[in-house]
């Protein structure tokens, strides 16, 4: 899993070279783009899922903020699968309560309490980054080599491939 800092790089160095860190750890962005107008917030999962989690204080304070000044707000979430990039004026999210959520995800604080919550599918956002950051393969790559050197139909191959295998598969 890779952390909010190397997030952070990653962006500024392949898509967003003005990006800047915001210092204050209460803000509701963690850094800014003049050049794109963009106010982003930041999340690494663990986990992936289909479906990303952001929390509607977050979305409202980054929203307002947004409006305020004209600017883009976006939600940038890594996972074990790739990274994703949601611009929050074209989602329609669907709020619900969930209980036993961490407090925080960044300090020492364990406690659980109950939040508002929608889910950003990712389907539905842009995927900035196609392999696995931690490990920087470029899984696109390594298969469109795969597919050029690799791949033979096996209908080519008579001797592999015979009435008895198709049955078996």
């Amino acid at each position: 899993m890779i952390n909010e800092e190397t997030l952070f790089g990653m962006l500024k160095d392949e898509y967003y070279p003005d990006l800047i860190k915001v210092t204050d750890q209460f803000s509701s962005y963690d850094c800014v783009s003049e050049q794109d107008d963009l106010y982003i917030e930041l999340k690494c999962r663990k986990t992936h899922y289909d479906k990303l989690l952001i929390e509607k204080i977050k979305y409202d304070r980054i929203k307002e903020l947004a409006d305020m000044s004209g600017r883009i707000p976006v939600y940038i979430c890594s996972t074990p699968e790739g990274i994703w990039e949601f611009n929050l004026d074209f989602v329609n999210l669907n709020w619900e309560f969930r209980d036993g959520l961490p407090t925080t995800t960044e300090f020492e604080n364990k406690e659980k309490k109950s939040k508002i919550v929608g889910y950003l599918s990712v389907s539905k956002g842009r995927r900035l980054f196609p392999y696995y950051p931690e490990d920087n393969i470029n899984f696109d790559e390594v298969l469109d080599d795969f597919a050029e050197d690799n791949w033979s139909d096996p209908m080519e191959n008579e001797d592999i491939w015979d009435e008895t295998n198709w049955n078996n598969l």
